[in-house]
């Protein structure tokens, strides 16, 4: 996929974006319009790069140029520190061609992106098809099946949680829910050798219209 990549250059910057979003003085994302990268190794600055859709990078930055949203940031406490941040999203850019399932989908603080799921057919068989060295590494299967859940289902959240559950939050409708496209998490599982035990389906949040599908699987190779 063709993103913006930032490199946001400190944490200041990373606490002030997050900030701005909070407090509403920047335009929220849409899930699946900014990802980031993760850096675990690195425990004091673990998120230096994020990836922005095109469309919704030029609105971020158009919004951040125009005269109110500037004079916002004079007046402020610390207008030196937001010209840093603004500098770093203008200028700490480079196009790229990244690999989502890679990447983390940014969806605190985001708008849910409530369109019925509609898949890429031709990406989605290409990854059901793939082949994969089998192993009974049971963390390095669910690393896997985590990285090809989320290049399939590019702006939903995922998490795999212990040994056993995948849950995949849909940001929808009831109805539209049970029409999510499960197909290709059973055919995945499959392709992996691993069965599922049971599938649950939980309303979350009525405000943000979320759905839980948490998937058991019954062994992860263990």
């Amino acid at each position: 996929m063709e993103l913006i990549k930032i490199d946001i250059g400190s944490r200041m910057n990373l606490t002030l974006l997050a900030k701005a979003y909070f407090d509403g003085l920047f335009p929220l994302s849409t899930y699946g319009e900014l990802y980031y990268e993760e850096n675990l190794y690195n425990v004091n600055f673990p998120v230096r790069y994020l990836f922005f859709k095109e469309d919704y990078y030029k609105q971020l930055i158009s919004f951040i140029s125009n005269e109110q949203t500037v004079h916002k940031m004079q007046i402020s406490n610390s207008p030196n520190d937001w010209s840093n941040l603004v500098n770093a999203l203008k200028n700490n850019k480079t196009e790229v061609s990244a690999d989502i399932g890679m990447l983390n989908l940014y969806t605190f603080p985001a708008k849910p992106n409530y369109a019925k799921v509609v898949l890429d057919e031709e990406k989605t068989n290409a990854i059901l098809s793939s082949e994969k060295a089998l192993t009974n590494d049971g963390e390095k299967i669910r690393k896997e099946i985590k990285q090809d859940l989320k290049r399939i289902y590019e702006y939903i959240p995922i998490e795999i949680f212990g040994k056993k559950w995948i849950n995949i939050s849909v940001p929808t409708t009831e109805e539209n829910a049970l029409e999510f496209p499960l197909t290709p998490v059973i055919r995945l599982l499959e392709k992996y050798e691993q069965e599922v035990e049971g599938i649950k389906l939980l309303k979350r949040d009525d405000e943000k219209k979320n759905i839980n599908i948490s998937i058991a699987v019954k062994n992860w190779g263990w």
